[in-house]
């Protein structure tokens, strides 16, 4: 049974001490040989980082192109990233922002962060800050932290065609924080030293940039010692 295979071989790799990425690997070949699609994207997956098989990133790569012509968005995801970068494959943006598109259009949360970025600089499509904004605000209602802090740090700053907004940035800041995204930590920090759309509160920004500090954030350390 192949859903099982895929199911046993997910809980080998997070097992804790019964971990097994070998077993998990031989599961997801043989479901992945009958035209399984998830499990063919997490074959991709051990494929590509090298754990429980040697790392081969072309065969990677076709086991996420397998698995994208089965309508997986993640592996869509992986593929767009693989043929931006040339990983397994001849390098082809055209074919890279195809199957970006396919992934976002399909719910698929951090394809629809990246489209967003690839439309805010114009990169391989048509430069539109509008559009980038819808695109990050999918991702965000989606829990995409990145987009989140990307979101409310352009209601921070009054960017895009968006007015500054202290309860919208609060909101999609503070969503990011809560799932450790440093960059937002950093944000926050800088909306409630600065004044400008926060109220000004150099204890919430200490408490901030310590925390982005804590998690490496080399400019929140900066801050912080400010």
């Amino acid at each position: 049974n192949a859903d099982a295979a895929t199911l046993l071989a997910r809980i080998y790799l997070s097992a804790g001490n019964q971990r097994n990425p070998v077993k998990a690997s031989t599961l997801f070949a043989n479901a992945a040989a009958r035209g399984h699609p998830e499990a063919q994207y997490y074959l991709g997956l051990l494929y590509q980082n090298g754990i429980g098989v040697t790392q081969d990133i072309v065969q990677a790569f076709n086991w996420f192109l397998a698995a994208s012509e089965a309508g997986n968005t993640s592996a869509q995801f992986e593929l767009s990233r693989a043929l931006s970068k040339g990983l397994g494959t001849t390098q082809n943006q055209i074919e890279a922002l195809r199957w970006l598109e396919e992934a976002a259009g399909s719910g698929q949360v951090d394809a629809q962060y990246y489209l967003g970025l690839a439309i805010e600089a114009g990169d391989g499509v048509a430069k539109s800050p509008e559009n980038a904004l819808k695109w990050y605000r999918r991702a965000a209602e989606g829990g995409q932290a990145q987009a989140q802090r990307t979101l409310g740090t352009k209601y921070l700053q009054g960017t895009d065609g968006l007015e500054p907004n202290a309860e919208e940035a609060l909101r999609w800041l503070i969503a990011a924080a809560k799932a450790n995204e440093a960059g937002a930590m950093n944000n926050l920090g800088f909306g409630y030293a600065s004044g400008l759309v926060l109220p000004q509160n150099d204890a919430e920004a200490a408490f901030w940039y310590e925390r982005a500090s804590d998690l490496g954030l080399a400019r929140a350390s900066y801050s912080l010692a400010q």
